[in-house]
């Protein structure tokens, strides 16, 4: 996986045609949680998706698109006991690059039509574990501590990877919301058993530097 990003931006100056570049910032939000055999019952979590990302013609309607966000990740659970209910929720900030592959789909003046597909690698900046405790007799108790990374046994990686899966629709005027899927491969925690990100996201992009009436097909 890491080897696939490396070659793509290696090959960056040899694919780029004379078309132009045009960058796209993109604000939204995730859905986030977990697949794990660690913990049952996890729930999904919101959270903050803000950066841009490069739209990079390579021939007829295909681009590359690199990007870089900043994305709130991690997941939340709900445990039951006799005397208290007990929420957890976990969230860690990622530093993210995705690289996709981009077909752009003309409506002409309805605008168009995005799929992408690629992967992304990510690390995390900080991250943090908040509880809530809930007593039967009314009484809330909270309490928050920090994630640590490392490669030990209690910690969270230093990376992540996975894959893209995105669907778009692109206003005449360049605005557009887009929807994504990240399947995440990476086992992000320390141990025997595993833990990967499953995240969702919807965004809001506008495409700087293409004219609004370039809805014809490349």
């Amino acid at each position: 996986m890491k080897n696939y990003f490396f070659t793509l931006i290696f090959m960056l100056p040899f694919v780029v045609t004379a078309q132009k570049i045009t960058f796209a910032p993109e604000i939204g939000m995730n859905i986030s949680n977990v697949h794990t055999d660690e913990i049952k019952g996890s729930s999904n979590k919101l959270g903050f998706k803000g950066g841009g990302i490069v739209n990079i013609p390579l021939y007829h309607n295909f681009y590359l698109q690199p990007g870089l966000f900043f994305s709130q990740k991690g997941a939340q659970k709900t445990l039951d006991k006799p005397t208290s209910t007990v929420n957890v929720k976990k969230n860690i900030n990622y530093l993210e690059l995705p690289v996709n592959i981009m077909y752009r789909y003309s409506l002409n003046k309805s605008g168009a039509l995005l799929l992408s597909t690629g992967g992304y690698m990510a690390v995390p900046l900080n991250g943090s574990v908040h509880t809530t405790t809930t007593m039967n007799n009314g009484e809330v108790l909270k309490a928050t501590r920090d994630i640590a990374f490392g490669n030990n046994d209690r910690q969270v990686k230093n990376f992540d990877y996975g894959l893209n899966f995105g669907m778009a629709y692109e206003s005449p005027w360049g605005i557009y919301i887009k929807g994504q899927y990240e399947l995440g491969l990476q086992n992000v925690v320390n141990t025997t058993k595993y833990v990967k990100n499953r995240n969702f996201q919807i965004t809001l992009g506008y495409i700087i530097g293409r004219k609004s009436n370039d809805n014809k097909l490349k």
